[in-house]
């Protein structure tokens, strides 16, 4: 039998079953705020994308305040709720599972006895998914207060089917929860899988029966008989040649390799930078290489096109060897090169200068014959489109999830979808 249904009066919310009610959140919520003068070693916690966690003071991650003084205490069972930044923060709502304290910036409310906490959660989490509340904001820093926030209509049953429901929703929930772990995890293994393929066949090469040679390099170990090891600066010289005439600009990351900013900013969805004097820009031809001030953390980048870049990058051109970018293009990115480069760099990166040729120069490289080098990018292409290829779909299906929980979420605190 279809469920009786009527408007529940919010834009937001739509049609709700007839027994349901529709108030504000004030009869379901109410703020609670108690600020503690000094700190005597109590939980900090923090309202994360996964819930309100405690936050690990001894290896801490992100910025950390000079004292915790001042700060207001939380108490279990209560909401943790960030009413500034709204369009912003990733996440604006979640429950404490533990006494502690947070920011006084961040607002605390209790929840009434007659309502169940988890219902109102999803509900709250609903708006937050959505960011339904954005335009409801004022100030530049798009904040809601909290009166106005208590204010908001929000439609519910009676305590025993918002039971029901926050129920049926946890359990959907954790399976999905848990088939995104799953996928996650599998594309972590299948990523550091990547990283070993290419670290094992740009320095063995993909014949597995070579003959092998110590390469009398600690961090390179054995390589076929035939390929020999050759310091860098005798393979690549530091280009300082300037460009000539109007040329795209260039920039390195780690995402995307060497890009026209243009296209770089596009895909960050970033507002364009201002345009520069382009006469002191350092050429760059596809194919070339680029080391940027991140390279010691993902390896050196190679140019997918050609134009310049700022003074700020050292761009590498091969000389008169026999050199297939493309091969290099893996070499240059593998974990064992990474590190080498790294230790070489350990007090530049700490004083926050650029990683220059000097320390490339350090590196020792490896050079196999010209027709392999050919070989083994071939291969590597086919082998790294191939791998991203599973881990799109993963990820693809990951994002269908988060979005399916979004709609669960939905359906059920606004009565749509029966228990």
């Amino acid at each position: 039998m279809t469920r009786k249904m009527k408007d529940s009066g919010v834009e937001w919310i739509g049609e709700i079953p007839k027994d349901w009610d529709t108030r504000r959140l004030k009869v379901a919520l109410y703020m609670v705020k108690e600020i503690v003068e000094n700190y005597n070693e109590e939980n900090i916690l923090s309202l994360t994308m996964n819930g309100v966690i405690v936050r690990d003071l001894v290896n801490p991650k992100g910025k950390m305040p000079t004292t915790f003084d001042g700060y207001q205490k939380i108490s279990k069972g209560n909401f943790i709720t960030c009413l500034f930044d709204i369009d912003v923060t990733p996440r604006c709502v979640g429950i404490a599972y533990v006494d502690g304290l947070t920011s006084p910036a961040y607002t605390q409310f209790k929840i009434n006895e007659k309502f169940d906490i988890r219902f109102v959660y999803y509900y709250l989490l609903m708006l937050d998914n959505d960011k339904i509340i954005v335009p409801l904001t004022k100030s530049l820093r798009n904040t809601i207060r909290s009166e106005d926030f208590l204010n908001l209509k929000f439609s519910f049953p009676n305590l025993e089917s918002q039971i029901k429901i926050s129920k049926a929703l946890t359990d959907s929930i954790n399976k999905i929860n848990h088939i995104i772990f799953e996928n996650q995890k599998s594309i972590d293994e299948l990523k550091k899988y990547k990283q070993s393929i290419i670290t094992e066949v740009v320095t063995k090469g993909l014949d597995p029966n070579v003959e092998l040679k110590d390469s009398e390099i600690e961090w390179l170990g054995k390589i076929p008989i035939e390929w020999d090891v050759i310091p860098s600066n005798l393979l690549f010289f530091d280009s300082v040649k300037k460009v000539e005439g109007e040329v795209e600009l260039l920039t390195a990351s780690q995402k995307y390799g060497v890009i026209s900013q243009r296209k770089f900013m596009e895909l960050e969805t970033q507002v364009p930078v201002q345009k520069r004097n382009l006469n002191d820009l350092k050429d760059v031809q596809k194919g070339d290489f680029v080391i940027s001030l991140r390279s010691f953390q993902g390896g050196i980048e190679i140019a997918q096109e050609s134009g310049g870049v700022t003074p700020a990058y050292t761009v590498l051109k091969q000389k008169k060897y026999d050199i297939h970018p493309e091969y290099y293009k893996y070499f240059l990115k593998s974990t064992m090169y990474i590190q080498a480069l790294r230790s070489t760099v350990l007090d530049t990166i700490r004083d926050g200068k650029s990683i220059k040729f000097s320390h490339f120069s350090q590196v020792p490289l490896i050079l196999p014959p010209f027709e392999k080098q050919v070989e083994i990018a071939k291969y590597l292409d086919s082998f790294n489109e191939s791998i991203k290829k599973i881990i799109k779909d993963k990820n693809k299906l990951i994002k269908e999830l988060e979005q399916y929980k979004k709609s669960l979420i939905y359906e059920y605190v606004t009565g749509k979808k029966e228990v």
